[in-house]
């Protein structure tokens, strides 16, 4: 390749990307002549910032030590909290998500620049939902007494639903820490979704190496019969549990590549996973009375569904429906249908449950959560049949999916806030 076929397609921007997806370092080489025979051509301009590498755009490396700044103060004052436990604790679970979510707005809202009026009230909110996490009341241990003579936990399952929906409130005003004033674009809360798929996938990564870097130091030390395990898990491990995944977050925000990990990782999985929905369905036809009388089966099939939600969100994350394969549309709609199924099933079981045993702070949490993955699935499922056979309705399934997003927020602010008022917690 060289310049005059740069040149020749200068009238035409395909050709011109044909020629860059055929041989992309001959195109590299080969544009530098063109764009200095054709400074003015506007093409080539376009095309003279896109090959720039990214540092070059940047300018700068602010948001690499906005993250160490964030990171540095969330890590301290997680493990400065330490300080204050039992010599039997580590770290206060209750902190850790309060402190790694306003460190990850602060982050945001700094990056993007966000109105001095939205970090205020935002931050303040984060606040409040860390002394709240603070000031609420542990709830006793599980006992088997209490299971036996059927004596009523609804207090004590009020607060751990609550402690287990807060950290979806804060990832909620973390999306509008994303979002800021925009937080109404569906585009904007699609990327915010985008990214955080990305960062759950870079926190993983980070966490495996993480550990095997522990193994390999803590038999190091062992080789020269020195115990460190106490003293590393202690400085170490808990402020790397609070470093990772804000590394993470700042990994996702600045790749280049970002978003594609998770769509691709959704299109990998989405033929896995239907065939584990049928599987599932099967044995549920075959045993059914496992579903209706296990709570925790109808806990963990919660979390089958968001995965399924995950997953077809995350298969059209990347492009236009237009642009998606017409197998991976289909697929989608035979993986939302059985799903739907099998969430009928349970929503069965879940109303048969609240029937004979009546309505406690689990079922009702569970019965919630159910019908409004139901609905989202239902809307999804119409989105993709009418995506089929008209690609320019893709918009609307997007709006569909981001739309959405602040009905899930509101559900968790009521089990969160809701529920140890509604059961007498305070």
């Amino acid at each position: 390749m060289t310049k005059a076929d740069i040149l020749a397609a200068l009238d035409s921007p395909g050709h011109l990307e044909t020629l860059y997806r055929s041989n992309p370092e001959e195109f590299r080489q080969s544009f530098p002549e063109a764009f200095a025979q054709q400074p003015n051509a506007l093409v080539l301009k376009i095309w003279q910032e896109r090959l720039k590498p990214l540092t070059e755009i940047s300018g700068d490396r602010k948001p690499f030590w906005l993250m160490l700044a964030v990171m540095a103060v969330t890590a301290l004052l997680f493990r400065l909290s330490a300080l204050y436990l039992p010599d039997n604790k580590i770290f206060d679970p209750k902190l850790f998500f309060p402190l790694l979510f306003t460190g990850q707005m602060a982050y945001f809202l700094v990056r993007y620049r966000q109105p001095a009026r939205w970090i205020g009230w935002l931050l303040s909110l984060a606040i409040a939902c860390g002394l709240f996490s603070v000031f609420l009341p542990d709830p006793p241990p599980d006992s088997y007494i209490d299971t036996l003579f059927s004596i009523d936990t609804s207090r004590s399952d009020a607060l751990r639903l609550s402690q287990w929906h807060l950290p979806f409130v804060l990832w909620s005003l973390l999306g509008v820490a994303f979002c800021g004033p925009t937080f109404n674009s569906t585009e904007r809360r699609l990327q915010y979704l985008r990214l955080w798929g990305e960062t759950l996938i870079y926190t993983f990564l980070l966490l495996m190496a993480g550990a095997a870097l522990s193994v390999f130091v803590s038999a190091l030390f062992k080789l020269i019969q020195i115990n460190i395990f106490s003293w590393y898990f202690r400085n170490v491990v808990v402020v790397g549990l609070m470093a990772i995944p804000l590394t993470a977050t700042w990994l996702a925000d600045t790749t280049t590549f970002r978003a594609r990990l998770a769509w691709l990782l959704a299109r990998l999985f989405s033929p896995l996973l239907l065939m584990l929905m049928l599987a599932y369905l099967m044995t549920m036809l075959i045993q059914p009375h496992n579903l209706l009388l296990d709570r925790d089966a109808l806990m963990a099939f919660n979390g089958l569904l968001l995965v399924v939600l995950a997953m077809t969100v995350f298969s059209l994350s990347d492009q236009s429906s237009a642009d998606h394969p017409r197998w991976l549309i289909l697929l989608n709609i035979g993986l939302i249908a059985v799903t739907l199924l099998i969430d009928a099933i349970a929503l069965t079981a879940i109303a048969t449950r609240l029937a004979s045993m009546g309505w406690t702070p689990n079922r009702i949490a569970v019965l919630g959560i159910n019908l409004l993955v139901f609905i989202h699935l239902i809307g999804l499922l119409h989105g993709y049949w009418s995506t089929m056979k008209t690609p320019i309705r893709d918009a609307q399934l997007k709006q569909w999916i981001a739309g959405y997003l602040p009905v899930y927020s509101i559900w968790c602010i009521i089990v969160t806030f809701g529920f140890p008022l509604l059961y007498g917690v305070f």
